[in-house]
């Protein structure tokens, strides 16, 4: 039975869900604490807007274990500071009818657009009208953004990212899948990684690499380091956080994915690094 008082709660509403690993839900509250430190402190600003783009929404909850929890379309539409734009994308059919049923339940749902695309083609329309946004001579700022992508493997090509990234005031969120290099690379599946990263570099550290952990973390860094040509701040990682990302690990201890972040603000560093003090993941085990 489907209950609309429900759709903007952590409950069943007879709606589709996603299922979910228990590390998710560390994500997810990463995320939603990064989103609400950045909204509470920029919310007074003269910006043109202050846009959240999803680009796999997915159906906007979670199942995790026996427990719903909101996913991060709903964590951001139902922060207590919303943003002013939503553009959330979910190439699913049947996971996109879930997340409007659930939207249109939001105050937000005036301000909100959702797009049934691949993830990399939704990106074109939606940084083309922030761009266009940005282009308005109308006194104020320009647009704030934040984009979290979280695709499933490797379905996020790095030329979506480049497309973020060129927008003047964009803070990436980018879920970095461990898994997924290694499930595509033992594949042979070369192309699927080298969309990924933009290039095929990637090869030489991971054949050069034969420690696990070693070479996660050199291909994370070299993940990064390829977005300073977009003047984000790369910096050394920091000692007390062991780089500008946080690891979610499995059962058995073992790194599945990161969430790497990345600003063009020192601001925004420090708003994540505040975010991922207060969400560790203990361990599993």
């Amino acid at each position: 039975m489907i209950i609309p008082d429900k759709f903007l709660l952590p409950e069943d509403d007879g709606l589709p869900v996603r299922s979910s690993n228990e590390y998710a839900r560390y994500k997810l509250l990463a995320v939603q604490t990064y989103i609400e430190i950045t909204n509470t402190s920029m919310k007074e600003k003269p910006w043109k807007d202050r846009y959240y783009v999803d680009l796999f929404a997915g159906p906007g909850k979670n199942k995790i274990g026996n427990s719903i929890v909101l996913g991060s379309p709903l964590i951001a539409l139902t922060t207590q500071m919303p943003f002013t734009q939503y553009r959330l994308n979910e190439k699913s059919a049947k996971l996109a009818t879930a997340l409007k049923q659930r939207v249109a339940a939001s105050p937000q749902n005036a301000h909100t657009e959702i797009y049934e695309k691949d993830a990399n083609e939704a990106v074109k329309d939606i940084c083309e009208e922030i761009t266009a946004r940005d282009l308005v001579k109308d006194g104020l700022w320009s647009t704030l953004n934040v984009a979290f992508l979280d695709p499933e493997g490797l379905e996020l090509h790095w030329e979506t990212v480049a497309h973020l990234a060129k927008i003047a005031k964009m803070d990436l969120i980018i879920n970095f899948s461990t898994n997924g290099i290694i499930r595509n690379y033992g594949a042979g599946n070369y192309d699927v990684i080298n969309r990924f990263f933009g290039t095929d570099e990637w090869m030489k550290i991971y054949r050069r690499e034969k420690n696990p952990t070693f070479r996660r973390r050199a291909l994370i860094d070299f993940y990064r380091g390829r977005l300073r040509e977009f003047r984000y701040n790369i910096i050394d990682p920091d000692p007390d956080l062991g780089g500008e990302d946080i690891s979610f690990k499995n059962i058995k201890n073992a790194q599945v994915y990161s969430l790497i972040f990345a600003s063009k603000n020192e601001l925004g560093d420090k708003f994540w690094k505040a975010a991922a003090k207060r969400t560790r993941q203990p361990r599993l085990f």
